[in-house]
């Protein structure tokens, strides 16, 4: 592609990038505009419902302190007593109910009259009820009515005309005598023509004797207001508050609406299903009005002893109306990018023609050199970066012819270097190779020079031992048996400098070798005491290697587990896992244990954590185990508790060590 192309889509880019990054910006803008508005609306929605609880929960709260104080009253102690006398006290309230029903509506009758206008109905009306007084206030009466029945059921006091006489058959009477307090949904009460919350209180004695029930309407205004209240302070002019029942009934909107108008049951699902969310709000289309909405909710949760009504407030935003301002921002974002891609093209096509002529030439003089014409200038007049590219380019072609002569130069040079080195690398190969048959030889004469004597000193002792047996006291023998004990560790101790020499230079031939059977005939070998027990934790793999060497590791680990066990149940565990680039074996005991300060000093030559003459040990053992993991790139090292035990961990690298035939190592023995 030619440069002017390049420009031209390269500032077109630019303008897209602007474009999109605007265009996400203003995403999580949106996005984020959303979180915010769907929080605090689902946060005012349970504050309101808090307070209409709070509102309720006090209504009920009046209601209770009002009804201990009816266990006194004079009036219903005395209608008790007077029912409790009556010989079919059911018939006489069929009687009086059918009487009450059958008063035209509107008409109150003389038995009514009494009822309504006793003393204690007064005294509800002037102390409970207020109704001057709430309607001056509010602009509505709190309660509809509140009336009081006996333990029979019959009214005894009412603040108006109720649609019946006989109460017990209702279930709201029934479940507040049982439970003491009762609250319903709302409903219409056709006494009061009010949309009401009923809410009936047992009345009890000092001994909690049943006396009657006492009974409030309470308008659902008093909720209403709560909600205008709140809908006239929020900055949203096309925002909805709409407050429904736990069934989907509509108490009331903001919006149009019909008293208990069912919400659909796609939009209860949600509530119930975002009800266990964090975020308490979902966006939603409208498919009947073509918009999107913003549901903000909050469930009833109810105010102290009150346990709320299960009322959800939902407050519907209309998405186009509180994302106006991010539209508006969307459609100027849109100008201004394709106005920027206009004119990044008309740069580009200005740079491009600028450009693109004097690269040509640079281009022309490159091909030039590139042939072999080291002397190759190019004339570009301009005094800006190209003329200056073009200067250092003519520079660049007198350094290139330069240097390719004193490159030829040193191209002979080296070839005489490298074949001085060359000769020297091949003597020095002769020498290391020279040097290593000595140190083999060396090792033989030193092991066999040395043992040799003490052989000698060691079958001397014994023959001292048995010949003049009748003439050395105890004190005589024990030296000799610890002067035979000291020359055989002699003689390992210079097998174990023999073994620690051997292993970085000694190989041995490759061949496949399967752990598991490997480590049974090392248990076998080493023959544990009875108390010991040594198990393989999982399969071990088969590898292509130096059997005797990894023999040697094992059995090392395995014979200083058990040379310490200090334990009378003794545990070796045997364990393998394969990682990505190695495999990590592990040898764990359950044994003395070995001090942190010792960790490193143990994998040293000729030291050891015990006496030696406590455990017969020459301290070479792990020494070799560390060279020779160490020779095949792994490494070893311990995890161990005093008093718990011991584990040793070793790896080799997957790349030596593996179940198929490694490249390096030719003719395996099967």
């Amino acid at each position: 592609m030619k440069i002017k192309y390049k420009l031209i889509l390269g500032f077109s880019l630019v303008a897209l990038c602007v474009a999109v990054v605007g265009h996400m910006s203003l995403r999580r803008s949106q996005n984020a505009l959303q979180r915010i508005i769907g929080d605090e609306s689902s946060v005012l929605a349970d504050n309101i419902l808090d307070k209409i609880n709070r509102d309720i929960a006090q209504r009920i709260e009046n209601l209770r302190i009002f009804s201990r104080n009816l266990a006194d009253e004079t009036l219903l102690i005395r209608s008790n007593r007077e029912f409790e006398n009556m010989e079919d006290v059911h018939n006489y309230l069929n009687a009086k109910d059918e009487e009450w029903r059958s008063a035209a509506e509107g008409e109150i009758t003389p038995f009514m009259d009494n009822l309504i206008n006793n003393g204690l109905s007064k005294k509800i009306r002037n102390e409970f009820e207020l109704k001057s007084y709430y309607e001056q206030k509010y602009g509505f009466k709190v309660f509809g009515e509140i009336f009081v029945t006996n333990k029979y059921g019959a009214n005894i006091a009412q603040t108006g005309k109720t649609s019946d006489y006989r109460q017990d058959d209702e279930e709201w009477w029934q479940n507040a005598k049982q439970n003491v307090l009762f609250i319903s949904d709302v409903i219409h009460d056709e006494s009061a023509d009010i949309y009401s919350i009923e809410i009936a209180m047992r009345i009890n004695d000092e001994n909690n004797n049943f006396l009657g029930i006492a009974k409030a309407v309470l308008n659902i205004e008093e909720a209403i207001k709560i909600i205008k209240e709140s809908d006239a302070e929020f900055e949203y002019a096309g925002t909805i508050f709409k407050l429904i029942t736990q069934y989907g009934d509509t108490i009331y909107s903001t919006g149009t609406f019909q008293i208990f108008e069912k919400v659909p049951e796609t939009l209860m699902s949600l509530y119930r299903e975002k009800q266990l969310e964090p975020s308490h709000y979902f966006l939603l289309k409208d498919k009947d009005a073509g918009i999107n909405k913003l549901y903000s909710f909050a469930f009833s949760k109810g105010y102290k002893d009150f346990n709320g009504l299960e009322w959800i407030l939902v407050i519907e935003h209309e998405k186009n109306e509180i994302f106006a301002s991010v539209f508006r921002m969307r459609k100027n974002l849109i100008i201004i990018a394709l106005f920027i891609m206009i004119l990044a093209i008309m740069m580009g096509l200005y740079i491009s023609f600028s450009i693109s002529r004097p690269v040509a030439k640079l281009r022309k003089a490159a091909i030039e050199i590139s042939k072999g014409k080291l002397d190759t200038k190019i004339k570009i007049k301009s005094k800006d970066e190209i003329g200056e590219l073009a200067h250092a380019f003519n520079e660049m072609s007198d350094q290139i012819h330069k240097r390719d002569l004193a490159l030829l130069k040193a191209k002979d040079e080296l070839e005489i270097k490298v074949e001085e080195r060359t000769a020297d690398l091949t003597t020095a190969n002769a020498n290391l190779e020279r040097v290593n048959n000595e140190l083999k030889e060396f090792a033989y004469v030193v092991s066999h020079d040395l043992k040799a004597p003490l052989r000698a000193i060691s079958s001397l002792a014994e023959w001292i031992k048995a010949d003049y047996a009748d003439k050395i006291d105890e004190a005589g023998k024990e030296h000799l048996d610890l002067l035979t004990t000291r020359t055989a560790r002699m003689q390992k101790l210079i097998d174990g400098v023999l073994a620690y020499s051997r292993a970085g230079r000694v190989k041995g031939k490759a061949k496949k070798v399967d752990l598991n059977n490997l480590i049974q005939t090392i248990i076998e070998n080493l023959d544990p005491p009875e108390n010991i027990s040594i198990s393989v934790e999982n399969e071990l793999p088969v590898l292509v290697c130096e059997e005797t060497r990894i023999m040697q590791v094992f059995q090392n680990l395995l014979s200083n587990a058990i040379k310490f066990m200090d334990k009378p149940n003794g545990l070796i565990k045997i364990g393998c896992e394969k990682n990505n680039t190695f495999w990590r074996f592990s040898v764990a005991d359950n044994g003395p244990g070995i001090e942190k300060k010792y960790h490193e000093t143990i994998f040293k030559i000729f030291q050891t954590v015990s006496s030696k003459d406590e455990y017969d040990s020459t301290g070479v053992g792990l020494s070799v185990i560390k060279k020779t993991v160490e020779l095949y790139g792994g490494k070893v090292w311990l995890e161990s508790k005093v008093g718990k035990g011991t584990t040793f961990f070793f790896t080799f690298p997957q790349h030596i060590f593996s179940n198929r035939k490694p490249e390096f190592l030719e003719n395996p023995v099967n």
